[in-house]
């Protein structure tokens, strides 16, 4: 975009102080609204130096862009001169009375400011985290940007700073009458002043901003249910309704949030909503309100979903009530500059602007943009007030329904009301496109009235509230424990996919070989090393080398190493600890079909994958008694052994029980990267299976107590683990339970099965 792109008309007036602002911003707000044409004054082309001091990016006036959020890419700047120890400096190198701090990291930075995370810890050994905000140059000041947190102190839905000296010394009371002859760990020290020190303590928000909540979002490719949008909209509306009314509710020691609170649970909301009606809002207008400043967290309040606040209200935020007996126009001309490009009102950027002449006495005391009364002076140029704060949360809550970040060009489009008894110019225009129409259309509704043109047509902040109590009475597709988990899922950690331990290399040789001689049947998604001369080799030719490779493993045992990752991190094996595999299968060559007599599932049948899962757990609980470990003898033969195995006896090898001989529990599990939770003491009894080989085979003993619990434990912790098994371990399950009615017929050799692996 160059300068040469843009048309000039050229007005001739008067020269005045506010010449030369109005020229640079009408350039600004021509570049915002896409116009390739804009109206100067005394100028006939826009100077190289009006072109520098305006913010223009690499676009294209005659085109439309959209930004969305899956693109944004948020790079945390921060200055080579700020780094850690700079961040520290008087704060945790000082010894503090009551409390102490300790140093975890900077979070950002700002035009003036950065933040940092700390936590504090206080006398009775409790902590808190908590953002400090400290200066970067000279224009940083705490006063400011401190007053309008404080202005709405107590308010639920605005981030609040936090008096730590006072809470300090508060607890360290409480541990004195507790004990009075307790000894104070942070008895002497300085009193911590954050006025003095120059600095702002905040609350600790857990999930970052809403930019970042978006941005992981359209990443992830999330829609968000109509139970989430509403309950992120009914934040920012009492985010705004607390910036309207907080101020003369605490002018006379009432409690804002509360006595909302109050009437909606009493079922009194109208009254209340008649009262706030005749009351004077405070009309403080915020401009920096956009999703970098909307801090998201997590409250008593809020059980089911996270809360939204309202932050960083300083720098751009004025009280309007006041404003409007004070000012004169050359300080509405100055308002109207935007702090974010991407986040602009009609009030600022409008072409009106463009038709209003700044000649001295033309409008001197600023009556044409004062007052709550929008039918008088300027229509939509220049009045700011609470519609200006409705109007910003309208358009993030445009973005949390669309993942669009900003739609270029900042321009208003026809839209009529669902009921049709409204009609108007809406910048929430691209609500109205077909694919949004899987969210609540009331609610889209209601976000492009927040964006209409002329301010005097957006909703109050009572009916607002008003819409949001309405549609509370109308049931929602997910309940509110759907919403609960939805939002966990959101926010908790992603675990990347474990990685398998790798194998001995005997071990691997001996699969790949059993893979090879059609002794395993592989899943269909393995690539195993297939060679043609073994597949036709003979199944004694098999034992014998499967025999060779037993001998090995006894007389070389593996020393296995605890599971990385830390306790508790389940990591499914490569190879199960004893896989038995039916004859039949074991001579069929690789890559053949099953037997038309016993179709073996599709894996690929979402269906039939859920049948056979039913029909593994059931088989679990009817059958488990009569599975055996087939074992070779010296000879060569094979016989089973009358120990009770488990197809996940390598999963438990990570854990070891202190049982005494009575039987009786005592002590905890020792984990070496089990994945047993020592809350989950699934095994009572615990013995590692003999090497004692029967030539019989014979049922366990069903009045052995031993064996009923622990076939019983090993029965809740199949089906337990069923969902993370591989799926050829699942389908192998399900063919159990064909396999075990032979069995029990006495029509299936003992030799059928083989066991892989070992101990």
């Amino acid at each position: 975009m160059r300068p040469e792109e843009i048309h000039v008309r050229t007005v001739m007036v008067p020269d005045n102080r506010t010449l030369h602002r109005r020229n640079i911003l009408a350039v600004q707000s021509a570049i915002i609204r896409g116009d390739t044409e804009v109206l100067l004054h005394n100028w006939s082309v826009i100077p190289a130096s009006c072109w520098e001091k305006v913010r223009h990016d690499n676009r294209h006036l005659n085109k439309t862009y959209k930004f969305p959020y899956s693109e944004r890419r948020l790079v945390k700047r921060v200055p080579p001169h700020l780094d850690d120890a700079t961040a520290r400096l008087g704060i945790d190198d000082v010894q503090w009375r009551g409390l102490r701090f300790e140093f975890i990291k900077i979070l950002a930075c700002g035009g003036h400011g950065y933040v940092s995370l700390w936590r504090v810890w206080f006398e009775d050994g409790s902590s808190k985290k908590v953002v400090i905000k400290r200066a970067l140059n000279s224009h940083f000041t705490p006063e400011l940007e401190s007053r309008y947190h404080l202005r709405y102190a107590g308010a639920e839905h605005t981030c609040q700073i936090l008096d730590l000296h006072t809470e300090a010394m508060r607890i360290q009371d409480q541990v004195r009458q507790r004990n009075p002859l307790a000894r104070l760990r942070y008895r002497n020290g300085s009193y911590f002043d954050a006025e003095s020190l120059e600095l702002i303590v905040f609350e600790f928000m857990e999930h970052g901003d809403m930019s970042k909540l978006l941005a992981k979002a359209g990443h992830e490719i999330v829609y968000f249910s109509d139970r989430a949008l509403w309950g992120i909209w009914e934040c920012l509306v009492r985010g705004v309704a607390a910036v309207a009314y907080v101020p003369a509710f605490r002018a006379v020691n009432r409690d804002f949030d509360k006595e909302l609170q109050t009437a909606i649970d009493t079922n009194r909301l109208e009254p209340f909503l008649a009262l706030l009606e005749n009351i004077q809002q405070s009309h403080d207008v915020h401009l920096d309100m956009e999703e970098l400043n909307i801090l998201v967290g997590t409250a008593d309040s809020h059980p089911h979903k996270p809360i939204f606040k309202l932050h960083d209200l300083g720098a751009f935020s004025y009280t309007m009530t006041h404003k409007w007996r004070t000012w004169d126009d050359h300080q509405y001309w100055r308002m109207r500059a935007p702090c974010k490009t991407y986040r602009v009102t009609p009030e600022q950027v409008h072409e009106d602007w463009d038709q209003l002449r700044t000649d001295e006495g033309v409008n001197p005391d600023g009556s044409q943009f004062a007052g709550e009364d929008l039918t008088q002076g300027h229509p939509i140029a220049g009045r700011f007030g609470t519609w200006t704060n409705v109007f910003l949360i309208g358009k993030m809550m445009e973005a949390a329904i669309t993942s669009i970040c900003e739609a270029y060009p900042f321009e208003a489009s026809h839209w009529d009301s669902m009921d049709g008894t409204q009609s108007g110019d809406t910048y929430g225009w691209l609500l109205q496109d077909p694919i949004y129409s899987y969210v609540d259309p009331s609610l889209r509704d209601l976000v492009m009235r927040c964006q209409l043109e002329m301010p005097g047509e957006r909703p109050s902040i009572t009916t607002l509230l008003r819409e949001i109590a309405i549609r509370k009475f109308h049931p929602f597709h997910d309940s509110a424990e759907d919403m609960a988990y939805e939002w966990e899922e959101f926010f908790g950690p992603k675990a990347p996919s474990p990685i398998p331990d790798p194998l001995d290399d005997d071990v691997t040789d001996s699969i790949e070989a059993s893979m090879a001689g059609g002794m395993l049947f592989p899943a269909p998604t393995s690539q195993p090393h297939q060679h043609e001369h073994q597949a036709e080799s003979a199944p004694a030719e098999r034992l014998e080398y499967f025999q060779q490779w037993i001998d090995r493993q006894a007389r070389a045992p593996v020393q296995r190493k605890p599971a990385a990752g830390g306790h508790g991190q389940h990591r499914n094996p490569r190879q199960p600890g004893n896989l038995r595999v039916p004859q039949r299968i074991a001579r069929r060559p690789i890559g053949g079909q099953p037997a038309a007599a016993a179709p073996c599932p599709d894996s690929m049948d979402v269906d039939e994958d859920e049948d056979a899962q039913e029909d593994a757990a059931q088989f679990w609980a009817r059958g488990r008694d009569r599975v055996r470990r087939a074992r070779t003898e010296a000879d060569g033969s094979v016989s089973e052994s009358g120990s009770d195995i488990s197809a996940v006896s390598n999963a438990r090898k990570g854990v070891t029980f202190d049982v005494p001989k009575g039987g009786t529990w005592q002590g905890k599990a020792k984990k070496t990267g089990s994945i047993y939770d020592k809350n989950k003491r699934l095994l009572r009894y615990h013995k590692e299976p003999g090497s004692r080989v029967n030539k019989r085979v014979s049922e366990p003993n069903p009045k052995s107590l031993k064996t009923g619990v622990k076939m019983g434990n090993l029965d809740k912790f199949a089906k337990s683990a069923m969902d993370d098994m591989p799926m050829a371990i699942r389908n192998l399950m399900a063919r159990t339970k064909h396999l075990d009615q032979r069995l029990a017929d006495g029509n299936l050799p003992a030799w059928a099965y083989i066991t892989a692996g070992g101990k």
